[in-house]
């Protein structure tokens, strides 16, 4: 985390086959703005990427979202 490196990256070096968020920001063009971790103070470091694909399953309830992404 410290090096800030892509999110996306990272979860394919560690072979990570299910990303499953409840922050990943909808950017209205098919693509999710995703951040961790999720609760870090604003001067913190933190990866960030981009994913353009649906995801493989979304829930919500109430004010509360899941989105679980393939990654493979």
């Amino acid at each position: 985390i410290r090096e800030q490196r892509n999110l996306l990256d990272v979860l394919k070096e560690y072979g990570v086959q299910y990303y499953v968020s409840t922050n990943a920001v909808p950017s209205g063009n098919g693509c999710f703005k995703l951040s961790e971790p999720k609760v870090a103070g604003p001067r913190s470091p933190h990866m960030r990427a981009t994913l353009c694909r649906p995801p493989a399953k979304f829930f919500r309830s109430g004010e509360f979202a899941v989105w679980v992404f393939d990654l493979q």
